[in-house]
């Protein structure tokens, strides 16, 4: 056997190894692209810490004519996944609600620009005296048996409109946050038990963490982002 034979064949393996690596560092490169600049993912909401210093229902009759007394607080995250794509958002407005009735009116805090892979965070204040809330008599009921363990099923629902960099369309962005608060009074603290950290939801059209070629929930049928 030739020297010439031996390194032939040791060349056409070296050559085969040769484009498998450039074909997967080629392709590598591609999905890593693509994901920066093709697929745009939304941003991910959690609610790290909630404190609830007043809770006080008072039924009316019928149950229709309730009136609520609350005060809280809620430390949202907001992080934005994405590798390249910035996020604009409109003023968020914040609502409460108490076995699915709103007990507060929204809450709306300036919108901001959120650089790509950066955690923004929200504190919350809501609360009100004698505040009109539409309840049925199953959620007098329910109040009763929760104000017994002194710790409430709440739900806060952030809504807003958000914009991703080089894209003109915007769209609809909305997140539910369960919240089971302990009551407690002001000054005291709270274990980290009571106020577990919770993810927050999207909304129903948003069943998917990314968009590649469509905004959720856009206002005007068929559009792209």
């Amino acid at each position: 056997m030739g020297f010439w034979e031996k390194c032939d064949r040791e060349c056409t393996w070296n050559k085969i190894c040769y484009w498998v690596w450039t074909t997967a560092i080629c392709g590598g490169v591609f999905v890593l692209l693509i994901f920066t600049f093709a697929v745009l993912f939304l941003p991910l909401v959690t609610s790290e810490d909630a404190e609830l210093q007043r809770f006080d229902l008072i039924p009316g009759t019928p149950p229709t004519n309730s009136s609520v007394s609350f005060n809280a607080t809620v430390m949202l995250a907001l992080h934005n996944p994405n590798i390249y794509r910035g996020i604009s958002y409109g003023p968020l407005a914040a609502s409460f609600f108490f076995n699915g009735y709103r007990i507060h009116d929204s809450t709306v805090t300036a919108g901001f620009y959120h650089k790509p892979r950066k955690t923004v965070r929200l504190h919350l204040t809501v609360g009100g005296v004698d505040r009109p809330v539409i309840l049925a008599t199953a959620g007098v009921l329910n109040f009763e048996a929760e104000n017994v363990t002194g710790v409430f099923g709440l739900e806060l629902r952030l809504e807003t409109m958000i914009q991703y960099k080089g894209r003109k369309r915007m769209c609809e962005f909305a997140v539910t946050c369960p919240l089971k608060l302990q009551l407690v009074h002001p000054g005291i603290s709270v274990s980290p038990a009571a106020n577990n950290r919770t993810n927050c939801a999207w909304g129903e059209n948003a069943g998917h963490n990314f968009c590649p070629t469509r905004c959720y929930n856009l206002k005007e049928d068929g559009g792209r982002c």
